[in-house]
């Protein structure tokens, strides 16, 4: 899931520790993966951009919850399909 840009973390202090965790080029590498992949997902619809706080200068912690379960949810989608297909697709959940 990491190449994906998701850690899989329950709680923000398993998540700050699985960040510490990392080098800090690939830290980048998946707070920008992650990045890419909500705003991704937001602008497929406006409703979405503005549920997701698309464009906010500051946003509130609620969007940070709402766009880290929207991609593991999507993500976790995507792979219960290919579980279901049994045939390997390669994974953007974007």
């Amino acid at each position: 899931m990491i190449e994906l840009g998701v850690i899989p973390s329950i709680t923000c202090e398993e998540l700050y520790l699985m960040l510490d965790s990392l080098r800090i080029d690939d830290r980048r590498k998946l707070s920008r993966k992650f990045r890419k992949v909500w705003r991704k997902i937001a602008k497929t619809n406006p409703k979405m951009a503005e549920y997701l706080g698309l464009g906010l200068r500051d946003p509130e912690p609620k969007y940070f919850r709402r766009r880290s379960a929207l991609v593991v949810s999507r993500i976790s989608g995507m792979l219960d399909s290919i579980r279901e297909d049994q045939h390997p697709v390669p994974l953007q959940p974007w």
